[in-house]
């Protein structure tokens, strides 16, 4: 997530998902548009999972 926080000038939890569905599009490339997809998505799930561990208290805090 360091070169998607460089590009976008913000610390977020969008720089965790960005970067995750981007390695997810990029590791499956070679394997065509659907691959790619399904890549992006377990990128963005795994990514929502580690968010939810490693910071919730912030996410429920926006919620409230």
């Amino acid at each position: 997530a360091l070169g998607v926080t460089w590009v976008r000038d913000q610390e977020d939890t969008a720089n965790t998902f960005i970067a995750a569905a981007t390695t997810g599009l990029i590791y499956k490339s070679t394997s065509g548009l659907r691959s790619m997809g399904l890549g992006a998505a377990t990128g963005l799930v795994l990514a929502g999972v580690y968010t939810l561990v490693t910071d919730n208290d912030n996410i429920w805090s926006k919620t409230r």
